[in-house]
């Protein structure tokens, strides 16, 4: 969980990664979906976005910006994945939230009780007590009918995979956060060797990150091709 600025710091320590914000965010054609988070993160627009799309398509960072864009008012981003059992419990206490993203919530489908709980949650920001976001893969397989109609009927933003252009700028701007300079080079070789999805690229940059600092190199084209060659 992480709290927005201004807001007194709500964490359980679930972050390892580098901070998120909408700077970052390679918009490409998610530009409607990346304005409507800015506009609610300010506290107007619509008070419950969802946000769908494939696994690494940009939605967790989308939700940690918005709530990391929030200035006033307690703001929190729920991991509900990394949360697993627990999920029900946690969002049980969640009342002085005003700012609630909840990623993930698909992870919990088939959960009655951690359903009710985000029911409740959802009940909550339809009475104006608080402005929500949730994120799915899939909205399949939720066992509350209630729930499910609430997802099917609220505000939706798809959030579209980018294109090559956007993914190298991605795989530039990840490895930037992680304190590497990826060569134009180096990227266009990644693109080419790698699957390109977002989520086997990104795996590949970690094993990247990790190997020159394990090793003390930049990375160049021929380290890359044998960091990549290597078993995972």
């Amino acid at each position: 969980m992480r709290a927005g600025r201004g807001a007194p710091q709500l964490t359980l320590g679930l972050f390892d990664s580098p901070a998120h914000d909408f700077a970052s965010f390679v918009v490409g054609p998610n530009g409607e979906a990346c304005g409507a988070l800015k506009r609610w993160a300010a506290g107007t627009g619509p008070r419950v976005i969802l946000l769908r799309g494939a696994h690494a398509s940009g939605k967790s960072h989308l939700l940690e910006a918005a709530v990391r864009a929030v200035e006033r008012g307690r703001a929190m981003l729920v991991p509900l994945r990394t949360l697993a059992q627990d999920a029900s419990s946690v969002l049980n206490e969640l009342d002085d939230i005003e700012f609630l993203a909840l990623d993930d919530i698909d992870s919990v489908a088939g959960r009655l009780e951690t359903e009710r709980a985000l029911f409740n949650v959802y009940n909550a920001a339809a009475a104006g007590e608080r402005r929500l976001l949730w994120s799915v893969t899939s909205a399949a397989g939720f066992s509350l009918a209630d729930l499910s109609s609430r997802l099917a009927a609220g505000l939706a933003y798809n959030v579209r995979e980018l294109g090559d252009s956007g993914k190298a700028d991605v795989l530039v701007a990840e490895a930037a956060r992680r304190g590497l300079q990826l060569s134009p080079a180096v990227v266009d070789f990644i693109l080419q060797r790698e699957r390109r999805d977002l989520a086997t690229l990104l795996v590949a940059l970690d094993r990247l990150d990790r190997a020159t600092l394990a090793r003390g190199r930049a990375p160049s084209v021929p380290f890359v091709r044998a960091v990549l060659s290597e078993e995972a």
